[in-house]
């Protein structure tokens, strides 16, 4: 009958390869979850980003808008001046026109 130490010799290569295994796994395990935490960080930080994107693209989008309406008041103003101008200069054609009647009659 083998003694208790001839038995430890015989298990010990198969003991140190399981605890290795089991540490294996524990390290494993742990960096699995550090790079999870790190994703679940990451998304975060990345819907965050995307958060504020949207409400800037909204800012942007409510000056554009305004923008569009200044400018299509401005084109009606223009072309209400330009309307006003013909028409003085045609009055101005006019009087010009009835001043050299008058002065030819003279």
């Amino acid at each position: 009958m083998a003694n208790a130490g001839d038995r430890v010799l015989r298990w010990w290569p198969l003991l140190a390869t399981v605890l290795t295994g089991i540490g294996i796994l524990v390290a494993t395990a742990y960096q699995v979850s550090a790079m999870k935490s790190d994703l679940v960080h990451a998304a975060e930080i990345g819907e965050r980003e995307r958060v504020q994107l949207r409400t800037a693209d909204d800012k942007i989008d409510r000056r554009v808008d305004s923008m569009a309406g200044k400018v299509e008041q401005t084109r009606d103003t223009v072309i209400r001046i330009e309307v006003e101008q013909r028409t003085m200069v045609r009055s101005l054609e006019s009087i010009q026109s009835a001043i050299e009647k008058g002065n030819g009659e003279q």
